[in-house]
């Protein structure tokens, strides 16, 4: 309500916490999953209710993606050194995890080089995510981010984000249906929630 009265925004995004180094250093971790899909919904509807359009990176839903970012969709990120690339993080995040979104060069004088076998290669890697093949979720949240949350071909299990991600869906499809009740009964039962959260998974 103050961020709405102070600045009077046309549009919120609301984000849970991704856990980095400095936030370890100051103490700050992420909420429990449940905690924060109460709680972002409690602000969605309040922003919403004062004309305020509100978004959340998992949980566009206007149209099917298969990407949760720029990888596999074409987008050219050229970087200082030249490198080409379908990932805006640093490379040393993707190479922790033996990954490699470069897939051309740019030099000057000679203009951009593309690598058509790598282009491919990152085409392809937002389907290679068995932790969404029975998700409700699986087209538009599309697995988040490749490097960080849902690794290709990497385990099944639910993490944090794929927990609030499914609820925060499931009430929002319920309010855009008419449900407005059961997004709001959904809130106040955690075991329903849990449910929700893990019948399909395949674990």
């Amino acid at each position: 309500q103050w961020m709405i009265n102070e600045f009077n925004p046309s549009i919120i995004n609301f984000e849970t916490l991704t856990p980095c180094e400095a936030t370890a250093e100051s103490g700050i971790a992420p909420p429990d999953p449940y905690l924060f899909a109460i709680n972002a919904e409690r602000a969605i509807l309040l922003a919403e209710q004062a004309g305020v359009t509100t978004v959340s990176s998992s949980m566009e839903s206007s149209e099917p993606r298969l990407s949760f970012c720029p990888v596999g969709n074409d987008v050219a990120i050229v970087s200082p050194d030249g490198r080409v690339s379908g990932c805006y993080l640093l490379p040393d995040e993707w190479e922790k995890r033996g990954l490699n979104f470069d897939f051309g060069h740019w030099k000057p004088g000679e203009g951009i080089t593309i690598l058509p076998d790598r282009l491919q290669a990152i085409r392809q890697f937002p389907v290679l995510k068995p932790r969404c093949e029975a998700c409700f979720c699986q087209f538009s949240c599309a697995g988040g981010c490749h490097v960080n949350q849902t690794l290709p071909g990497g385990s099944y299990e639910l993490t944090d984000f794929c927990i609030q991600t499914r609820i925060l869906t499931a009430c929002r499809l319920l309010r855009e249906l008419g449900f407005f009740d059961l997004s709001q009964a959904l809130l106040k039962d955690r075991p329903a929630m849990e449910r929700l959260a893990y019948q399909l998974c395949k674990i």
